[in-house]
């Protein structure tokens, strides 16, 4: 009986393996980090440049058009790495 449930826990862990391996795969893709962290500053400066004008605090609305541009250019930089990841993988 132990055998059985030995046999039947590996065939669901490499089954589970090969799922994460596959996804890890697609997570790890050079340029997705930048990318994402890039959305985020992008989503962060607008607010932060909403909440300037809404205080009326030009420092605010600054920094966050400055969030904005950091943003775009590291969206960028990991549109550009995945680019080229998908070009030599070809």
């Amino acid at each position: 009986m132990n055998d059985d449930m030995d046999r039947d826990y590996n065939r669901d862990t490499d089954l589970d393996t090969d799922l994460d391996t596959d996804r890890d795969r697609d997570l790890d893709k050079r340029g997705a980090k930048n990318e994402g962290q890039g959305t985020m500053d992008k989503l962060s400066g607008k607010v932060q440049e909403g909440w300037g004008k809404l205080t009326n605090d030009q420092s605010d609305v600054i920094e966050g058009k400055v969030k904005q541009g950091k943003g775009s250019m590291e969206e960028g930089y990991g549109k550009a790495e995945r680019d080229l990841d998908d070009t030599l993988d070809q």
